[in-house]
């Protein structure tokens, strides 16, 4: 809920109107809120359709704070409302809680 929360209220640039576009510049706004962070370090994206995408992040933050936040962050920049998103872990990858460096989830929107 808190990574939910937090993608609700935080002020973003005025061309962020897509999921796209969130998930291209989520490593640079990243960047931009943490100080002294490895420029490696943070979200990177992949799509998989037109409304699908794989993200990763290597953030530090706990798994389920990061879903969270990526599921937020889709919801405010959906553009049919109408429309079920799916954020989930990828159960085939290793997951940061569980010992590995980054978390992988796979969104639909």
């Amino acid at each position: 809920m808190v990574g939910k929360n937090v993608a609700a209220a935080a002020q973003v640039h005025f061309d962020l109107d897509s999921v796209e576009k969130w998930m291209a510049s989520a490593a640079q706004v990243y960047q931009r809120n943490h100080r002294n962070v490895p420029k490696n370090e943070g979200w990177a994206y992949k799509m998989t359709g037109p409304s699908a995408a794989i993200l990763t992040c290597n953030e530090p933050y706990p798994d389920s704070f990061i879903r969270g936040l990526a599921d937020g962050f889709v919801r405010r920049f959906q553009k049919d409302r109408n429309r079920l998103i799916s954020v989930k872990f990828d159960e085939t990858q290793p997951r940061r809680d569980i010992g590995r460096s980054m978390v992988t989830l796979l969104v639909g929107w």
